[in-house]
């Protein structure tokens, strides 16, 4: 079959006008992958869920002491949720997916003036205190403080689904005249409907931020807050502020503790 013979000149006229369109195309619109992943995330918003028609009655703050106790300017804090019903009366509660969680706290002292404290863990599902059932007590050693730590609980303790848990956190303190004790409480379960939203989405090949985003918007405290100590600066100030603890965002994470079971 014969061409014509202008076809060549046409071709050449198309090709000209592919390499124009290319060579103007804005290029800083083209992305890799690798760059797209790079991309900060932002604005992480937190949903506050919903306890119900029940309560969660803890308290984030150790009690301030006076005399001859080590000073400081920020008591001992629970970095965990806290919703006031009263002036007398507090909701504290964290949600997670895991079945053996991380919890994190303020430790305002030094090592000099606390070296240990210890983690209790009740089941307290029961209306009948009779049946409460303490799963878990260990004891950690304080390095690297004042700063935030974590205890992430053994991976022989694992909570059951609905099953609500009351933690109880407290350090010994050094004092010239006597020995003092200071404390946080608070609870920490499994929501089975919230597990059930959130689970196959995060099943998926997600990055970090992009898990951390599905878990602050159903409401997974616990699991957010670990997941985000690892990879945004910025998401953790903002999630910390939303929470009414903006006062510990200039706080370091100090690499401290391991819990030791104990009888």
């Amino acid at each position: 079959m014969m061409l014509h013979p202008n076809f060549n000149q046409v071709r050449l006229r198309l090709i000209s006008i592919l390499v124009f369109s290319l060579a103007s195309f804005p290029v800083n619109l083209l992305k890799t992958p690798a760059q797209v992943s790079k991309s900060p995330l932002s604005n992480i918003q937190f949903n506050l869920p919903d306890l119900g028609d029940k309560d969660a009655p803890g308290d984030t703050e150790g009690a301030g002491r006076r005399g001859t106790c080590p000073k400081i300017n920020t008591p001992l804090t629970a970095l965990v949720l806290r919703v006031k019903k009263s002036p007398y009366f507090s909701n504290v509660w964290g949600l997670t997916l895991e079945k053996s969680p991380t919890l994190w706290f303020y430790i305002p002292y030094s090592p000099t003036d606390v070296s240990s404290g210890e983690l209790i863990i009740w089941d307290e599902t029961d209306a009948d205190k009779r049946k409460h059932q303490k799963i878990y007590q260990g004891n950690f050693s304080l390095q690297n403080t004042p700063g935030i730590i974590s205890l992430s609980l053994p991976h022989q303790v694992k909570l059951e689904k609905d099953r609500r848990y009351h933690w109880y956190l407290s350090v010994p303190i050094k004092c010239d005249s006597e020995n003092a004790e200071v404390g946080v409480n608070g609870w920490v379960w499994i929501d089975t409907k919230r597990l059930n939203l959130a689970s196959p989405i995060l099943s998926g090949k997600l990055s970090k931020q992009e898990q951390a985003v599905i878990l602050a918007e159903h409401g997974i405290w616990q699991d957010v807050l670990t997941l985000v100590s690892q990879t945004s600066e910025a998401d953790w100030k903002q999630l910390l502020t939303e929470i009414n603890l903006k006062h510990l965002v200039s706080e370091k994470i100090v690499p401290c503790c391991s819990l030791n079971t104990s009888n």
